[in-house]
C-alpha cells in the first residue's frame, strides 16, 4: 500500500536529461539508468557449461489509484484495500552479459494520454454498480463538463463497460484522514512511478524508483465567458419595520415603535426583496483573472409583498448593503474498495479550504445594486441602450418598464435606477472591476442594472497551495492542504462545493444569505503551465519538485524508506 518515494539501490539510480518537475500526458521522459558498479551474472554450472543469460536493464512506468480503509472497533479491525492500475508499460534498455560499472543506459518513455485496457489481466477490474444512485444535482454537474474525456453518470468510472482509452489520466493526488482516538484510517492516492530494474542471473534484482508528478491536461488558455456556466442562488427576505419609511431612515426608533410591527403588522411598512448570488460552476486554478462571484438584489413589488413602493418608483426603496462575506471550498473524497459481503465497500471524507480575506475586505460595506428584468419583445425605452449579450447603465436616469418581473400588473410603471457604483468606497490598492455588464441567462430579456462582481472587487484568486486577494502580487494565504483539481477514476472521486455566507443589511436590520453549490475545479491552463515553467527555468525545477513532494507528504515516505535504501548498499 505505501506510496513510492525516490529510491536508489546498490549504486543504481535514475538520471534525467531534461528534468521537468511536472509532466503531462503525452510528454516523453528522457534520461539514463546509471549503475555505479559492475554486475557479473553467475554461471549456471562449472566447466563447459553454457554461458549465463544476459543481464537485463529495464525501465518501467506505471500509474495507479489506490485506496485503503482501516476501521477499528473494541475487539476487531477491518481493513479494506482497493487498487486500479491505470497503465503499466516497460521495455528493455540494455541486455548484455555483464554490466561494467560505472555505466549509463539511455532511455525514453512516453506517458500515455489515457488509461490503458487490460484491467482484468492486472487483477483490478472495476464495474459500475446497477444499484448506484446519483443525485440529479450531481448528474447535471458531471454530464455538462466540457473538460476531460469519457461520458459517465456516476461518481466512478467503469473499467469493464466503458472504453477506458476515452478516460483522461487524472493528476497525482493524495488524501489521508486519521483518527487519533480510534486508530481508524482513510487513505487514497494516485501516483505515477518511473522504475529502473537490473536483473542479474544468479543474484537478486535491484531497483530504483522515482515518482513523477503528472498533471491532467487542461484548457489551452484560461477559461472565460460562457465557459464558467454560471448558476444563481436566491434568498428572499421580508422586512416589516417603520425604518423602511424615508422619514425614519436616519432617526433612532423607540422601543415602542420597534415593537409595533408585532402588534399591528398590517399597518407596518413592508419590503420584500431577493438577494441573488451568481456563482461560477467552473473554477480554474491559477487563473490570471479573479474568480467571478456576483451579487444583486431583485425587489418584489407586488402589493402583498411590498407596501412602500406603490407606484413602482424604485427611488422609494431603501438600499440593501453588503456587510461581510465568508467563502470556502468544500472537498468531498469518495472511495470504494472490494467489500466482504457486498460488491464494494464505500466511504467518503470532507475537507474545507477557507478562502481567507483581510478584515478590511471581508467587512467592507457598499450598496448592492438593484437589477430588474424586462422583456425585450416589448419595445424598450428610446433612451435605453441594449444588445443581444449585455446592457450597460452609465448614469442615473428614469426609465419606463413594461411587464417587468416582480413589478405590479400595471401596464406601465416608472422607476429610477442608481448607478451600480453609487457611494462605493474602495480601500487603497483595491482594483476597479468592470462590473457594468451582465449577460442575460435567457434569450429575449434585458437587464436594467448590473450585478456587482465581488470576486473582482476583492481580487479572489486560487492556486493549488492557497488563496490571494487584492491582485496576483498579494501575499498568498496557504490552505494547509494541497488543492487538487476535480476528477473521477475507477475507485476514487473528488468533487467540490463552493459555500458562502454573506451578511446584508437593510433598514437597520441585518441577516445572512447562505448558499452552497457544486463546482468543478480545473487544473491551470496549458498557457499558465508554460508560463510557470519559463519562470522556473532549469534550476527551479528541482526546488519545485521538492516543494510538491513536501506538500504531498512524500518527504515523510522518503524518510521512512531511508533504512531500506541504506541497507541495500
Amino acid at each position: 500500500m505505501p506510496r513510492h518515494a525516490p529510491k536508489s539501490q546498490a549504486g543504481m539510480s535514475i538520471d534525467f536529461t531534461d528534468f521537468q518537475s511536472v509532466y503531462a500526458p503525452g510528454d516523453t521522459v528522457r534520461g539514463h539508468v546509471s549503475c555505479g558498479r559492475a554486475f557479473f551474472p553467475q554461471k549456471p554450472g562449472g566447466g563447459d557449461a553454457a554461458p549465463p543469460p544476459p543481464t537485463e536493464v529495464r525501465i518501467r512506468l506505471f500509474g495507479r489509484a489506490k485506496t485503503k480503509v482501516v476501521r477499528k472497533g473494541n475487539n476487531s479491525t477491518e481493513i479494506y484495500r482497493g487498487r486500479a492500475v491505470l497503465f503499466d508499460q516497460s521495455h528493455v534498455v540494455s541486455s548484455q552479459g555483464t554490466v561494467a560499472g560505472p555505466a549509463r543506459f539511455p532511455f525514453a518513455i512516453t506517458i500515455p494520454e489515457t488509461s490503458q485496457p487490460g484491467f482484468a489481466s492486472r487483477g483490478d477490474d472495476w464495474d459500475r454498480e446497477k444499484s448506484e444512485t446519483v443525485t440529479q444535482q450531481h448528474q447535471q454537474q458531471t454530464t455538462t463538463t466540457t473538460i476531460g474525456g469519457g461520458h459517465r453518470q456516476g461518481f466512478y468510472l467503469s473499467s469493464s463497460q466503458d472504453d477506458v482509452t476515452k478516460h483522461d489520466l487524472p493528476s497525482v493526488y493524495y488524501f489521508i484522514s486519521k483518527s487519533g482516538w480510534s486508530g481508524s484510517k482513510f487513505e487514497a492516492y494516485i501516483e505515477y512511478v518511473l522504475e529502473a530494474s537490473l536483473g542479474c542471473p544468479g543474484a537478486k534484482s535491484i531497483t530504483a524508483h522515482f515518482p513523477l508528478f503528472i498533471r491532467k491536461r487542461s484548457t489551452a488558455r484560461p477559461i472565460g465567458g460562457g465557459d464558467y456556466q454560471f448558476g444563481i442562488r436566491e434568498s428572499t427576505r421580508l422586512l416589516r419595520t417603520e425604518m423602511l419609511l424615508a422619514e425614519n431612515a436616519e432617526r433612532k426608533m423607540t422601543f415602542r415603535e420597534r415593537q409595533r410591527r408585532f402588534w399591528n403588522p398590517s399597518k407596518t411598512p413592508k419590503y420584500t426583496y431577493a438577494v441573488k448570488v451568481v456563482y461560477p460552476a467552473v473554477i480554474q486554478l491559477e487563473h490570471p483573472d479573479p474568480v467571478p462571484f456576483k451579487i444583486y438584489v431583485v425587489p418584489k413589488l407586488k402589493d402583498e409583498l411590498t407596501s412602500i413602493c406603490p407606484d413602482g418608483n424604485l427611488s422609494r426603496l431603501p438600499s440593501v448593503e453588503f456587510v461581510s462575506i465568508e467563502l470556502s471550498l468544500k472537498s468531498n473524497t469518495r472511495i470504494r474498495t472490494p467489500g466482504n459481503f457486498t460488491r464494494y465497500h464505500k466511504e467518503e471524507r470532507q475537507h474545507e479550504y477557507p478562502i481567507r480575506l483581510a478584515p478590511s475586505q471581508a467587512n467592507h460595506k457598499f450598496k448592492i445594486p438593484l437589477v430588474v428584468r424586462g422583456n425585450i419583445r416589448d419595445e424598450p425605452p428610446p433612451d435605453y441602450k441594449t444588445s443581444e449579450l449585455s446592457t450597460k447603465i452609465t448614469d442615473e436616469k428614469h426609465i419606463v418598464a413594461t411587464s417587468s418581473e416582480g413589478l405590479s400588473s400595471n401596464s406601465s410603471v416608472q422607476f429610477s435606477l442608481r448607478p451600480v457604483d453609487d457611494n462605493i468606497v474602495r480601500a487603497p490598492g483595491m482594483p476597479m472591476p468592470d462590473y457594468s455588464h451582465f449577460a442575460p441567462s435567457e434569450e429575449g430579456h434585458f437587464f436594467m442594472g448590473a450585478p456587482f462582481d465581488l470576486g473582482a472587487h476583492l481580487g479572489i484568486r486560487l492556486s493549488q497551495t492557497g488563496t490571494s486577494t487584492l491582485g496576483a502580487a498579494a501575499t498568498e494565504r496557504p490552505f494547509g492542504r494541497f488543492l487538487y483539481p476535480s476528477f473521477d477514476t475507477y475507485n476514487i472521486s473528488l468533487t467540490y462545493q463552493l459555500e458562502w455566507t454573506i451578511r446584508v443589511a437593510c433598514a437597520g436590520e441585518s441577516h445572512d444569505v447562505h448558499g452552497r453549490a457544486n463546482v468543478q475545479v480545473l487544473p491551470p491552463s496549458e498557457e499558465q503551465e508554460v508560463h510557470k515553467k519559463g519562470l522556473l527555468g532549469p534550476g527551479g525545477m528541482d526546488k519545485n519538485y521538492d516543494d510538491l513532494a513536501m506538500a504531498m507528504g512524500l518527504a515523510e515516505s522518503a524518510l521512512g524508506l531511508a533504512a531500506d535504501v541504506l541497507g541495500a548498499f
